[in-house]
């Protein structure tokens, strides 16, 4: 019983770390699944095979 309370305590302590780490992740998955840029990019890829795909995305330069 003290093994568990010593882990809730750290838990806690730590709790203010942990959601800034967890919301850091989630942000970068949303940004890796839906960037339009890499979006585009990886559809024109795959459906025309083009290596050069950048000129036809909206936002390339």
């Amino acid at each position: 019983m003290k093994i568990l309370k010593c882990v809730f305590e750290i838990f806690l302590k730590n709790l203010g770390s942990i959601l800034i780490a967890t919301s850091i992740i989630i942000a970068a998955i949303i940004y890796a699944n839906f960037n339009p840029y890499s979006v585009c990019m990886k559809d024109l890829s795959s459906r025309y095979e083009l290596t050069s795909s950048a000129i036809f995305c909206a936002g390339s330069r």
